[in-house]
């Protein structure tokens, strides 16, 4: 069982998706990778959206990013799966 008594098993899926126990460093991990792109997209001087809705017929999605380059959007919805550096880079 999980060490934090959390009623679920110990598993790295449950530990980075799904425990209410850590999602409180989950989100706080999303937010930085998500900072450091923007903060990377507003140097290179690139239009871009940050947590906008966009809607289509049947749901509301709520992209991290949408990044605006020669006339081409990327949308940008970032998943931290592993919290090492070498990772990254």
């Amino acid at each position: 069982m999980f060490r934090h008594g959390c009623p679920s098993q110990e598993t790295i899926q449950h530990v980075l998706q799904l425990c209410p126990f850590v999602q409180g460093a989950r989100i706080k991990r999303h937010d930085k990778v998500v900072n450091s792109l923007t903060e990377y997209v507003q140097r290179s001087k690139l239009k871009f959206l940050k947590e906008s809705y966009l809607t289509n017929r049947t749901q509301q999605l709520k992209p991290d990013l949408i990044i605006v380059q020669e006339g081409v959007a990327f949308v940008v919805d970032v998943t931290v799966a592993y919290d090492h550096s070498e990772v990254f880079q």
